[in-house]
């Protein structure tokens, strides 16, 4: 399934809304990447909302950042796009469903 942007003028027109990933597809992309990275390396999600995307990978590290907490337990609340790399340790996979709604607090960062 394709989102197409050009049909909802997300830019002015924001949602008010949380999209999560489901289940079958966090499954789908688990089974397509997991034979390439080695178990109990780190995998970190930077737009981790409730944590769909990370829940399959039960053999790994799992880290996410979001800017407000929405339920994963291991999740860094910050801005992803103002943290320093630092902060955190170099994943083995970045996985990530990005917001589509934009607010106050990332508008800032869009070009």
């Amino acid at each position: 399934m394709v989102y197409r942007v050009d049909r909802n003028d997300f830019y002015t027109q924001q949602k008010k809304a949380t999209i999560y990933t489901p289940a079958p597809v966090a499954q789908f992309v688990y089974d397509i990447v997991s034979t390439q990275i080695p178990k109990n390396s780190l995998v970190f999600d930077p737009a981790v909302g409730a944590g769909a995307l990370l829940e399959p990978f039960t053999d790994y590290r799992v880290l996410g950042v979001d800017i407000e907490y929405q339920g994963f337990n291991n999740t860094i609340i910050k801005n992803f796009l103002q943290m320093k790399k630092q902060e955190i340790e170099m994943p083995a996979l970045i996985i990530c469903n990005p917001p589509f709604n934009i607010d106050i607090k990332t508008k800032q960062y869009i070009k």
